[in-house]
């Protein structure tokens, strides 16, 4: 008979391989992932099966118990293989109230979940399935002589993850199942977090894509496919209020996306894809246009060169190599580009090919920096960031990128493009009268807004 799995943190390391193991052997079973999508949880670990009708995905926390029954309630959940948890001895060290709300707090919720659905006047249904899984965390320290550990090693906890762990096995009752991962040694496998895989991490940094979308449902999957998935750890897409299928695309391609439900601008959505990314671990955030303007296959060496030392922002160049004409760039913004670059250079002093373009790679320390939250929710936020970058010294660095015109690229009109071309002047001379302490502006002032756990709106001019 086909069961229904719930598999929570099904998107991290050990959880996607289950997923992938569970829909190739029982391709008759129902398989609902349940993760939150924060410091390990990967949605690209879940890219061969995201195709699969038997696969479903929901972002969401253990903790929240309305989720956790609703699903079991709609989804007839018959199996849960739990896995969800914050991971890792030294991030516990360091902040452990989260491992004690998740790991404790979310296992208990689950388990009251499960009892709600699978419980009928004190007897449990038939075939129900409780599968906690475990670290071998919970048995303490190995040393390298030691044999490794067993079912029947005493637990011996010595950080908050492992005590976390070790209490949320605690909490399962008999006849479920506890599993501890591991026996002391580290699990191999290519899809691991980077803090357990530096070797497919660019200089043991963790680099995350954030794509602003905007009715992009006709190039996003073309987009995803030539991201390097050997090198991007972490991938989010920002809808703003899209009236296409974007959502749904990037759901169905296992993205992890944070929906706007009114469209907030261009700068806006930034706003959200550099908090997110935050708030996630990045180190190094390369934006891209999932509009396919840009290749994606530029984001290894902007990386490289975030990660390098040299350089705290990198700008993918239209103009620079063979140049934004031959890609079908219109005359009349290639001109407006040269005029506007020309001035800002002048303006700010520091010399750039260009300004303009969307695709972008910041270092962490860039981004908790800079007074982002001073900047428009607008086109010229691109412009306002790069001129904060110049004020605070930021090295600015730039690498030739091909670039193509077609009617699914986004472009703003004639009009739309005047106003930001006005703007972008404004801007300028804003850094200038601010460099010559003619204007004290929040715009490039160190203590102006950044952005934090809640999304700023743009402030009133």
């Amino acid at each position: 008979m086909p069961r229904s799995l719930l598999v929570t943190g099904g998107a991290g390391f050990i959880g996607a391989n289950f997923v992938h193991y569970w829909i190739k052997t029982h391709p008759e079973d129902r398989v609902t992932v349940l993760d939150a999508l924060t410091y390990a949880g990967n949605p690209a670990n879940l890219a061969p099966v995201a195709a699969s009708s038997a696969l479903d995905f929901v972002r969401g926390d253990i903790c929240d118990a309305d989720l956790a029954a609703r699903l079991l309630a709609e989804r007839r959940i018959d199996t849960i293989v739990h896995f969800a948890a914050e991971t890792h001895v030294d991030r516990s060290i360091h902040a452990p109230d989260p491992f004690l709300q998740t790991n404790v707090l979310g296992t208990h919720v689950l388990l009251k979940a499960a009892r709600g659905a699978w419980r009928t006047e004190g007897e449990y249904r038939p075939s129900v399935r409780f599968h906690h899984v475990s670290t071998d965390e919970v048995y303490g320290s190995l040393a390298p002589q030691d044999p490794a550990f067993t079912e029947q090693t005493p637990y011996a906890p010595n950080s908050p993850y492992a005590a976390s762990k070790a209490a949320s096995d605690h909490l399962v009752p008999p006849g479920a199942a506890v599993v501890a991962v591991g026996h002391g040694r580290e699990l191999p496998g290519l899809d691991q977090h980077p803090v357990r895989g530096r070797s497919r991490v660019i200089a043991g940094k963790r680099l995350m894509v954030v794509l602003p979308a905007y009715n992009a449902a006709r190039t996003l999957e073309q987009t995803i496919r030539e991201i390097p998935s050997e090198i991007v750890d972490d991938i989010l897409l920002v809808d703003d209020a899209s009236r296409d299928a974007t959502v749904e695309v990037a759901q169905r391609l296992g993205i992890a996306h944070v929906v706007h439900p009114k469209n907030r601008g261009y700068g806006g959505n930034q706003k959200t894809c550099y908090t997110e990314a935050l708030s996630r671990g990045a180190d190094i955030v390369v934006m891209l246009h999932p509009d396919y303007q840009y290749t994606p296959k530029l984001i290894g060496a902007m990386a490289w060169l975030a990660a390098s030392g040299e350089f705290d922002v990198i700008l993918g160049s239209r103009i620079l190599g063979r140049g934004a004409l031959a890609g079908g760039m219109p005359l009349y913004k290639y001109v407006s580009n040269r005029v506007l670059t020309a001035l800002e250079n002048l303006l700010l002093g520091i010399k750039l090919s260009e300004y303009h373009t969307g695709y972008r790679a910041f270092t962490r320390q860039v981004l908790e920096t800079l007074p982002l939250g001073e900047g428009s929710d607008d086109f010229v936020f691109d412009n306002q960031m790069l001129a904060q970058a110049a004020a605070f010294g930021f090295r600015i660095g730039e690498i030739s990128c091909p670039t193509r015109y077609f009617p699914e690229a986004s472009s703003i009109n004639f009009q739309r493009s005047v106003v930001y071309g006005l703007g972008v002047l404004l801007t300028s001379l804003r850094f200038r009268l601010h460099r010559l302490g003619l204007r004290r502006d929040t715009l490039f002032s160190p203590e102006g807004r950044r952005l934090g756990a809640t999304i700023l709106p743009a402030p009133t001019e």
